[in-house]
C-alpha cells in the first residue's frame, strides 16, 4: 500500500497523475473482474462494485491514461474539477 500512496498527495495537489505502469483504465479492467468474480461467488460485491464504479466516472471524465490517483477528480467533479469536464 506504501508503494501506491507515496506521492499521492503531492499529485492531488499539482492535479496530475502521472502512469508510472497502473493506467486508469487498467485498473478498472481488473476491478471489473474483481466485482463479476465476487457476484458470480455469491459473496458481497459492494465494495468492488463502489471503487468500479469510482473508476468508471474518472474514466467518463478522460483520465483512462493517467494514473490511478485520477480518481480523486471523480470525487470532486464536476462541481471542482480543474479540468472543466462534467
Amino acid at each position: 500500500m506504501p508503494f501506491f500512496l507515496d506521492g499521492a498527495a503531492e499529485e492531488i495537489d499539482r492535479r496530475e497523475y502521472p502512469d508510472v505502469g497502473a493506467s486508469l483504465a487498467m485498473m478498472a479492467a481488473g476491478i471489473d473482474h474483481i466485482t463479476a468474480t465476487s457476484e458470480d461467488a455469491q459473496i458481497d460485491s459492494r465494495l468492488p462494485a463502489a471503487v468500479r464504479d469510482l473508476y468508471r466516472r474518472a474514466l467518463d471524465l478522460g483520465f483512462g491514461g493517467h494514473g490511478s490517483g485520477s480518481v480523486y477528480e471523480a470525487i470532486v467533479a464536476p462541481s471542482q474539477s480543474a479540468r472543466g469536464v462534467a
